[in-house]
């Protein structure tokens, strides 16, 4: 009886403590809930991406660019563009401050293709997670047109050396009596010594004449952004 009454507590206490276990081991992250197969692909929104949102003159040829997004650990992914000459590779990133919905890593998606002038291309990730529900983000990028003279000038015109030793001498002239601040008068006494004893001395400093006459451009040219 003794016996019988004390397998009873025995098995008792084994089953309100769950049949063991116990340890600090973390708890594995939650199966995602089912997925509705009839549902379109949710849109993972770009974080950010080069070239950015609007670019529409991306220099053709060979482009290396990046996109990304927030993801989850469970999701596979494919990378696919119709651009000529693709690569693409994506680089995983956990995240450790869940303040926002439920994903747990950042996708870093790197990429290299080919693009010709004005033409339109789309980058796209598609994934699906554990539980069927499949996911979606595209970057679209638009090439201009190649500019082979890099710079083109709209407008011309060249200094002679006299003007451009004029000009130095007058920067001179200027800025010295400027910082003297002497009265009017003085200043006219004192300005023909001076330049005069400045030309004497130029020869033991710095050679002030201009070598050559200056060219000045206006020039436009072909920029992206970034």
């Amino acid at each position: 009886m003794n016996r019988t009454v004390a397998a009873l507590i025995l098995s008792s206490c084994v089953t309100a403590c769950g049949g063991g276990g116990g340890g600090s081991g973390s708890t594995p992250a939650p199966e995602p809930p089912a997925s509705n197969p009839d549902l379109e692909p949710t849109t993972l929104v770009l974080l950010d991406s080069v070239p950015g949102p609007g670019v529409t003159n991306v220099e053709p040829g060979q482009l290396t660019s990046s996109f990304a997004h927030r993801g989850y650990s469970d999701l596979s992914l494919e990378l696919s563009s119709d651009c000529s000459g693709f690569v693409g590779t994506t680089i995983r990133r956990d995240l450790f401050d869940l303040s926002v919905a439920d994903f747990d890593q950042l996708l870093d998606h790197k990429i290299k293709c080919n693009l010709e002038e004005s033409s339109s291309y789309t980058i796209t990730a598609i994934g699906t997670r554990s539980n069927d529900g499949e996911f979606t983000s595209e970057l679209v990028i638009s090439s201009g047109v190649t500019n082979p003279a890099g710079l083109t000038v709209i407008n011309e015109f060249i200094q002679p050396r006299d003007t451009v030793n004029d000009m130095f001498i007058g920067y001179i002239d200027g800025a010295f009596f400027e910082d003297l601040d002497l009265p009017s008068g003085i200043e006219s006494l004192v300005r023909g010594l001076v330049l005069e004893i400045a030309e004497a001395n130029w020869g033991n400093l710095v050679d002030p004449d201009a070598l050559y006459d200056v060219t000045s451009q206006r020039v436009s040219y072909l920029s992206r952004h970034p």
